[in-house]
């Protein structure tokens, strides 16, 4: 049967709880987010990004979404990152909205870094990494980087969908206060926050620590484009200020496993 397009997309950034806020908009009764069933119901689509899921056309991933009264969404946190993703999103869901979670990109590319080494097996310590990225050095390192340069993904996204379909949200303060970061995200879903409650989910936490050394050179790294993101957003972004990234950093490696926590608002 063919289907629907998604109403919208959550489109990045990676390692910026994606996943949490995809778990709750899954539970929402006014929305469908897809689900890639080829690969045991993965929650990412990857049609944009990935060519050999782009070689199998847009009936394949008009599948994934069925006709019915739901707002319907997909998350694929990789497509804000890539110009080949943002211009076919352009093409194929031009009025689609845009759904973004920036987080430090310190402590994103220490996430980002501790993700490789376990699932592909990295070796080199993350210092080690950090020095390859920042002498751009041909490898998966790079990506650690560029991933966090926010503003120009965000400005490239800008020159193929109107501001209106974006809605840009600090990944920490769904920390801070969840329920109300949730609701704004389903208020600009056009969805009701009263619907269901906010269910914080803690995917997993990484062992490996970030040393002082490494995330200051980071932050060096970072700074004048963190600078640019404050001034085009309007926000001064205090929760990426050096002391509450340190007390972040050490919140999250507290985490060493899967934990749920469930709260309820309106």
């Amino acid at each position: 049967m063919r289907g629907a397009l998604p109403d919208f997309l959550i489109v990045g950034a990676q390692k910026a709880g994606t996943t949490s806020l995809w778990h709750n908009l899954s539970r929402h009764p006014q929305i469908h987010m897809a689900r890639h069933g080829d690969a045991g119901g993965q929650r990412e689509v990857h049609f944009f990004d990935r060519e050999d899921h782009w070689a199998r056309g847009i009936e394949w991933y008009r599948s994934f979404f069925p006709e019915t009264q739901c707002v319907q969404g997909e998350k694929t946190p990789e497509y804000m990152a890539l110009p080949k993703a943002r211009e076919r999103m352009a093409r194929i869901v031009p009025r689609a909205k845009l759904v973004i979670l920036l987080r430090n990109p310190v402590t994103r590319a220490h996430s980002h870094w501790n993700h490789l080494r376990e699932n592909e097996g990295l070796l080199e310590d993350f210092g080690e990494a950090v020095d390859a990225a920042c002498r751009a050095v041909p490898g998966p390192f790079e990506l650690l980087l560029t991933r966090g340069d926010y503003l120009e993904q965000i400005r490239s996204l800008l020159r193929l969908f109107p501001r209106e379909q974006l809605y840009i949200a600090i990944a920490e303060r769904f920390r801070a206060d969840a329920v109300s970061e949730y609701n704004r995200v389903l208020r600009f879903l056009e969805c009701d926050p009263s619907a269901t409650g906010y269910e914080s989910v803690h995917v997993r936490g990484y062992p490996a620590p970030m040393e002082a050394r490494v995330g200051a050179m980071l932050a060096d790294h970072y700074a004048e484009s963190v600078e640019a993101l404050r001034a085009f957003l309007g926000d001064e972004i205090p929760e990426w200020q050096p002391r509450e990234a340190s007390r972040l950093v050490r919140a999250w490696q507290r985490i060493g496993s899967a934990t749920w926590r469930r709260g309820r608002g309106s």
